[in-house]
Parts: structure tokens; C-alpha cells; sequence
């Protein structure tokens, strides 16, 4: 039988470093928000062989008194707490006070540090579990932390990196992602002899996310903010930019970036029927919360959260995306030229000022117009109580969509009718140019909202036909229904035996508003008779209620009346999201006037 053994302190220290070094990104990570803690207003990193070979980061901050360098590489060495109390009202990024034992464990580091009121710095060298005696230096007042040769002493572990490009890769993603949350920092990141990334710490978030994201990206962005219950505030891409992955979400928790799959689905729900299915928003969000309403100490990294009671969070958080994504200067694709861009950046202002909104170019409605009120995005942007704007202070020159401030006219119903494309597109013209509206996507949005809307307000219910529906079975068709008749009660199906494997289908779901009703039950007699038991939702899903609108909503190449254009129009207004089909495909496109002149040479 072994004996049972204390481990020495530098084989404790390696396996504490990996919790929290796993890879040069790691490193980083952890001596930025150490920078952070320290008051910092400066950060530069600096690289070489994507830190696999030197990590260096340099900051400005307060540094460390000569007499706590040494105890700062001990493990359980903080200045962030000081009892088990102190958890529960953090306000640091770190508080463990594992990084610098954990990092030096599997490094060579060296610690160079100065305070404002030392005239001189100080240093020390950490290599396995030899700390060499304090040395005088001369530095600027901050501190200096170089990292060389990681996983020198750990080949296994070292083994399992990936290219230098690779490793680098992450490294800017998550310098760029701290660099969003800190506008007030200058961050600058450097690989051997290239700046990667460079902030200018002037509290401009806009800018930030330029130099991070680059033009495309910024210019897509929208702002949306709740203020009422857990402070949200950010920025979200408008329905035509999106990606492949999720890479792109970007949540902040009191300035701390974290990765939360409640929150990536809730943005996703708000995104639903928006954008096209496996494609992705771009989001940079903020939340603001009491310490007591989360978990921050649920991962080694920091990284995940938990909360206490999600469900407000999320229903905030979904709505202050709709207000945003609702309004049409957001949600409108427009057809513009590919213009030759200049290789001199553009500047922020300019790049914003181009995609402002003014509320007070917007037309009152005239008298009379009354809008359904329930379940109108007209309605949703006027709600007094979920306001969607900035504070003053922060980026005054971006203009923001007061619509709670005022009366909105219906924005289709405003549009001038001009006439048809191939019995296919609807061509109008509004005050920013010409509109191109996709007739089936239009009338698409417009039968699934009231499908959905009726099956999940009346799911049973049915509508009798004036003359039944014949249905002859098979043998196996029969023993599916007679044994299931309850449940297709239960979806609204009225049906009468009328001899042997013949049924009379005399009524129909309300919620079928048009179609092959003998179709219908057929595909969901199939879903029944299957081996698995199967529940009511699994039967009639969000797939076949697309398809059930898809089916029955007037087609392409199928020229209708201009009474019939207006009356698809008013419908399209009095819907959620008017800008989408229910698989994301945008339901118009715009042509402004600008792009007319410009392609007739007139500017």
C-alpha cells in the first residue's frame, strides 16, 4: 500500500497552474486584469511566437512596494480580499491570488515593479521554486511582468499547443474583447515587430469597437439599452450582417467579459425568424447587476457566471433587442455600389454620423389611423416604459430612435404603391427611395404570426366544414387514428367514422387557415404512429408552422390587385416583425435616392 505524501510546493504549483494556465491566452488574460486591478490606464502586450516563447505585458498602474514582490508570487497572495465576506461583493477582475505562483510555475518569470512614491524600482526572478533576492532597476512607475520559455518544465503539457498563429490568434481575440469592456484604457498589442491592435483609452466605445472589429462591422451596429430592472446597454448587429459562428457574442458582466449559454440563448430568441437559421447577430452587450445576483467563483478562469434568477434577465434583454431591431432604418437592406474604399481608416464620427437617425424627421400618422395594438412593432417601440437610449455623456454624436417619445406612422401602409415585377415583387416608393417588397415573403410573415398566434392561444379548437372531407385509409392508417383520436381531438380535428377505413373529416384546427386539411392529418397520423411516444409540441413544431404559412401564402408569379397590395401592406404592419420571413429572408430591400443618383452619374 503507497503512502500517502504532502506534495512539495513547486509540484503543487504546476497542478494549480493548470486550472489556470492553459495556454499563452491564459497568461494574458490573467495579467491584464491583474493591469486592471492595479489602476492602469496604459497596457501594452507584447509577443513572441504567439507567447509561446515571451509574454510581456506593461501597464501604468500603481505597482507593487519592493517589500510585496516576493510575497506577490506566493500562492493565496492578494490585496483584493481578505475574508470569506469579501466573495460576495467583488469588484476586482481577480481576487484568488493564484495567477503569478500559478504562471511561474511553469515559466521562467521575471517581476519588475515600481510605486509613485519610490524613486527607484525593484525586480525579481521566479524559475521553478527559486525566487532570486530583490534588485534595484530604473523603470517608469507601474509594472513590468515577463514571462519566458511557457511549459518548459512541463513537455506534456506543452505538447498540446497549437501553432504559434493559432495560439496568437486567440491572444488578440481576448485583448480585443477586454479593450471593448475598459473604453478608458489604451491597450496596444504587439507581436514581435507588428502592432496588432492599438486603442486610444479616450472612453470612445465606438472607436474601440472599430479598431477591434474594423469598418464592416461597426457600421452594422445599432445600440440598444434597458434600464429598467438589470441595466443592459451595447450594441447589436442589424439582420443583414451576421456570421457563421457565435464567435462573435460579446457579454459583459459589471466590466468582467464572460461566457453565459442562458444569455446566447436569449439573444439567439430574439434573433428568432430575423435572420436565417444557422447564421448568428453580432452582439456587444454590457450588464450591470448586483454581486449578490450571480456567481462569479463557478469556474477556475472566471469565465462563466451563474444566476440566481435568470428569467428577468432575459426577458429584458429580449426586449431591448426588439426595440432595436424594429426600427426600419435598422432592419431595411439597401442596395448600394461597391464603392473603392480609401486606405487612410475612417474616422469614428464621420463612419456614425452617416448611419444617424433623427426622430423628428419622422411624420405624425394623420387622424384617424388607429393600429392593432397587440402584437404591433409600432406598438413595441412606443412602450413608455423600456426606453432605448444612451446616457448624454457617452458618444453624444451617435443618434439614437427615441420612437417612445412620439407617434409612428405605419411605415408599409405609408409606402406608395407603383406597381408589380413579374407578378413577384411589389415596387413602392417611400420618403428614402424605392422599396422592392418580396410578396411571399410579405404574406409568409404575415400567416405565421396569426397561425402561431392562434395555436398557441386555441390549440384545440376547430372550424366546421360546410362540406366534409372523404378520407379513405390503410389498415395501418386506421389503427393509428382510432388509437390516437383523443390527441387529434386535442389539435382540433372534428372526424366522423363512416364504415370500414373510411372517415369524414368535418372539421379542422383554426389555426390551419388554408391548405390540404386531408394533408394535414395525413402527416400527422405518420408522427403519431411512429415507435416513440410523441407530445403535442413535438407534433405540430415551430418547422411545420413555417410550413403550413409557406404553403399557404400567395406565391411568386401571381399578379394581385392593388386593393389586394394595400391590404397585404396594412397587414404587414400590424405584425412583430414585419422585416423577415419566418426563416429570416428579408421581405423588402431599399434603393435610396442617393444610390438612384449615383448610378445615373448624377453625383
Amino acid at each position: 500500500m503507497r503512502k500517502i505524501n504532502i506534495l512539495d510546493p513547486l509540484t503543487a504549483n504546476q497542478i494549480a497552474a493548470g486550472e489556470v494556465v492553459e495556454r499563452p491566452v491564459s497568461v494574458v488574460k490573467e495579467l491584464i486584469e491583474n493591469s486592471i486591478d492595479a489602476g492602469s490606464t496604459r497596457i501594452k502586450v507584447y509577443l513572441e511566437e504567439g507567447g509561446t516563447k515571451r509574454i510581456q505585458i506593461t501597464d501604468n498602474g500603481w505597482g507593487i512596494e519592493a517589500q510585496d514582490l516576493p510575497t506577490a508570487v506566493q500562492r493565496h497572495a492578494t490585496s483584493k480580499i481578505i475574508s470569506f465576506d469579501d466573495l460576495n461583493s467583488l469588484s476586482t477582475l481577480g481576487f484568488r491570488g493564484e495567477a503569478l505562483p500559478s504562471i511561474a510555475a511553469v515559466s521562467k518569470m521575471t517581476l519588475s515593479s515600481r510605486t509613485e512614491e519610490s524613486p527607484v524600482g525593484f525586480s525579481l526572478q521566479v524559475e521553478g521554486d527559486q525566487i532570486s533576492d530583490l534588485r534595484e532597476i530604473g523603470s517608469p512607475v507601474g509594472t513590468e511582468i515577463i514571462v519566458d520559455n511557457l511549459f518548459y518544465n512541463t513537455p506534456a503539457r506543452k505538447k498540446f499547443l497549437k501553432s504559434p498563429s493559432n495560439e496568437l490568434g486567440m491572444v488578440s481575440e481576448m485583448v480585443g474583447r477586454i479593450a471593448i469592456s475598459r473604453p478608458d484604457i489604451a491597450f496596444e498589442l504587439v507581436h514581435e515587430r507588428r502592432t496588432l491592435l492599438k486603442t486610444p483609452g479616450n472612453h470612445n466605445l465606438s472607436q474601440v469597437i472599430f479598431s477591434v472589429y474594423g469598418n464592416e462591422i461597426t457600421r452594422s451596429l445599432t445600440k440598444v439599452e434597458y434600464k429598467h430592472g438589470p441595466l443592459i446597454r451595447g450594441y447589436i448587429s442589424n439582420v443583414q450582417t451576421t456570421r457563421s459562428t457565435r464567435q462573435y457574442y460579446n457579454f459583459y458582466l459589471n466590466g468582467r467579459f464572460i461566457k453565459s449559454k442562458d444569455l446566447s440563448e436569449a439573444l439567439e430568441e430574439a434573433y428568432h425568424t430575423r435572420i436565417p437559421q444557422k447564421r448568428y447577430p453580432i452582439a456587444i452587450l454590457f450588464f450591470e447587476m448586483a454581486p449578490e445576483l450571480f456567481d462569479a467563483n463557478v469556474h477556475p478562469a472566471k469565465l462563466e457566471v451563474k444566476f440566481k434568477d435568470f428569467q428577468p434577465i432575459k426577458e429584458a434583454l429580449i426586449h431591448a433587442i426588439h426595440n432595436a431591431l424594429n426600427d426600419p432604418t435598422v432592419s431595411i437592406p439597401q442596395i448600394k455600389t461597391n464603392v473603392k474604399q480609401d486606405n487612410k481608416p475612417a474616422e469614428q464620427q464621420e463612419i456614425f454620423q452617416k448611419y444617424s437617425f433623427d426622430p423628428e424627421k419622422m411624420k405624425q400618422p394623420p387622424g384617424g389611423v388607429v393600429l392593432e395594438q397587440t402584437g404591433s412593432y409600432h406598438d413595441q417601440a412606443g412602450n413608455e416604459q423600456h426606453k432605448a437610449s444612451f446616457s448624454d455623456q457617452e458618444e453624444p454624436h451617435i443618434s439614437v430612435l427615441q420612437a417612445e417619445s412620439q407617434e409612428i406612422k405605419p411605415f408599409f401602409s405609408s409606402l406608395k404603391i407603383l406597381g408589380q415585377i413579374e407578378g413577384t415583387y411589389i415596387i413602392a416608393s417611400g420618403d428614402e427611395g424605392l422599396y422592392i417588397i418580396d410578396q411571399h415573403a410579405a404574406h409568409e410573415r404575415i400567416r405565421f404570426e396569426k397561425i402561431k398566434k392562434l395555436f398557441a392561444e386555441q390549440p384545440s379548437a376547430s372550424n366546421m366544414l360546410a362540406v366534409p372531407i372523404t378520407i379513405e385509409l390503410t389498415p395501418r392508417q386506421t389503427i393509428w387514428l382510432i388509437n390516437h383520436i383523443i390527441q387529434l381531438g386535442d389539435l382540433g380535428f372534428v372526424l366522423e367514422h363512416f364504415g370500414d377505413r373510411t372517415f369524414l373529416l368535418r372539421g379542422v384546427p383554426v389555426w390551419h387557415i388554408e391548405g390540404n386539411s386531408q394533408e394535414l392529418l395525413l402527416d400527422i397520423l405518420e408522427k403519431l404512429g411512429s415507435d416513440s411516444p410523441v407530445r403535442l409540441k413535438e407534433i405540430i413544431n415551430e418547422e411545420k408552422l413555417f410550413s403550413l404559412a409557406c404553403k399557404s401564402a400567395v406565391k411568386g408569379n401571381s399578379f394581385i390587385t392593388s386593393a389586394d397590395i394595400t391590404f397585404l401592406l396594412e397587414q404587414l404592419d400590424r405584425t412583430d416583425n414585419p422585416f423577415t420571413c419566418p426563416h429570416g429572408r428579408p421581405t423588402l430591400i431599399l434603393l435610396t435616392h442617393e444610390e438612384i443618383k449615383r448610378r445615373f452619374l448624377r453625383t
